[in-house]
């Protein structure tokens, strides 16, 4: 049914203009919705580098802490992308250090595969217990918040830090 016959029957005490100006703007909303959850999607910014990346990037001290973490050969843009935040990004930067599993195998699970960075773990090491797993993903995040402490500590906030999931 289309949305000026539903809005109609749901508010029948709007009038046509009402209703027209309401399913323009329902289409508006939602192409920029769209727009929205690409970017997201991609986890990048409005100007084509991955947010993480440019949150590191705006202080030197957390951007000194995570770089020695990163692949070699692999940039802080390509590493980071798609990530949801930085906290999330340097979280699993800490585990592939921390338990020696390739970064690129726990980037590919928890992007490609929607999975949390626990599950990452338990996927490439199925013998490694729930508890082995939760005390790695516990460390990596006092890992992380103690970066992002360096990162409130060196410049303004960015609003990127937080838990991970």
């Amino acid at each position: 049914m289309p949305l000026d016959k539903t809005l109609r029957e749901l508010r029948p005490d709007l009038d046509k203009n009402a209703v027209k100006r309401a399913v323009k703007d329902a289409g508006r909303m939602a192409k920029q919705d769209l727009r929205e959850s690409k970017r997201h999607a991609t986890g990048t910014s409005m100007h084509g580098e991955s947010a993480a990346a440019a949150a590191i990037r705006m202080n030197p001290a957390l951007e000194a802490r995570v770089t020695p973490l990163l692949p070699s050969g692999v940039t802080l843009d390509q590493a980071s992308a798609g990530f949801r935040n930085t906290g999330q990004f340097v979280a699993a930067l800490h585990v592939s250090k921390n338990l020696e599993i390739p970064f690129s195998e726990l980037r590919a699970r928890m992007i490609a595969g929607g999975e949390s960075l626990g599950e990452a773990i338990h996927a490439v090491r199925p013998a490694m217990g729930n508890a082995g797993i939760g005390a790695a993903v516990q460390a990596a995040e006092r890992s992380a918040e103690n970066d992002a402490a360096a990162e409130s500590s060196g410049a303004a906030s960015s609003g990127t830090r937080g838990r991970v999931q």
